[in-house]
């Protein structure tokens, strides 16, 4: 037991068993509620076996179950899980993959959209905020759902601070500096979130943040007076899971590492 933020954390990772997490997860990423081609949720596990060390990562792969047993974890939370639409052999690759973790204890825990557009611990909200975007909103609609977030620098920002700011979150990324103004509205949607140019541009939006490169928006953006920046599909997508391994630390107890496999797209 240890002390969180919020007080006394309520269990630790020896008295709480996978079916207990897995429910909270689904509660409160409200999975239940939010259309998805991801089976979100529990995807391989004994809900009876007892959580001891959580690994999180941006995708489920052999590399990281194969990490997150060689250092004691048993619970996995990914955001690109392995059940996807409808029904696949377990041959091949899949076959190692599905092996490793019953060889090794492990459950398997994937989150997609609801970790996308979560207002608390989503990746767009997070990057929102480390942003420090101010006037935060949703916006971005993708199958009847508000899956992105926006905001303003109030002072406006040149295009040279603004690149300067997002390179130093991620590292990395390409900024098309495509209007010539300055930076006032920001809108994130992180991943693929490239074909949700349109509702940036009716938002009035300056910089579109996302994290894949769609050929045809360059144009779109060019036309439509907004810059572009583009961060990586990976690296805009961790933020969200270390949010939540700072909640579930907080909450739970249960002590949490977030595996580096960056594939760099």
């Amino acid at each position: 037991m240890r002390l969180c933020l919020h007080g006394r954390a309520e269990h630790t990772g020896e008295k709480m068993k996978i079916k207990k997490l897995a429910d909270f997860l689904d509660r409160y990423l409200k999975n239940a509620e939010i259309s998805d081609d991801s089976q979100n949720g529990l995807q391989v596990g004994d809900t009876e076996a007892r959580v001891h060390g959580i690994a999180y990562g941006v995708d489920a792969c052999l590399e990281l179950f194969e990490k997150a047993a060689s250092d004691g974890n048993d619970f996995i939370i990914v955001h690109h899980g392995l059940l996807w639409g409808k029904a696949f052999r377990l041959t091949g690759y899949n076959y190692k993959r599905f092996k490793t973790l019953f060889n090794g204890g492990l459950a398997l825990y994937g989150v997609h959209l609801p970790l996308d557009l979560n207002a608390e611990v989503g990746h767009n909200i997070e990057i929102a905020r480390k942003l420090s975007l101010k006037n935060i909103k949703g916006f971005g609609n993708y199958h009847g759902q508000t899956i992105g977030f926006m905001g303003e620098w109030p002072r406006g920002m040149s295009t040279a601070q603004a690149e300067k700011k997002l390179k130093s979150l991620f590292k990395a990324g390409c900024y098309m500096k495509l209007s010539g103004k300055n930076i006032r509205k920001v809108g994130v949607i992180s991943g693929g979130g490239a074909d949700l140019i349109t509702d940036a541009v009716k938002e009035g939006i300056d910089l579109f943040v996302t994290g894949e490169a769609k050929h045809y928006i360059y144009h779109y953006a060019k036309e439509n007076d907004m810059d572009l920046f583009f961060g990586g599909h990976y690296c805009t997508e961790r933020e969200g899971l270390l949010k939540l391994k700072e909640l579930i630390e907080d909450k739970f107890g249960i002590r949490g590492r977030f595996y580096e496999i960056p594939t760099g797209l």
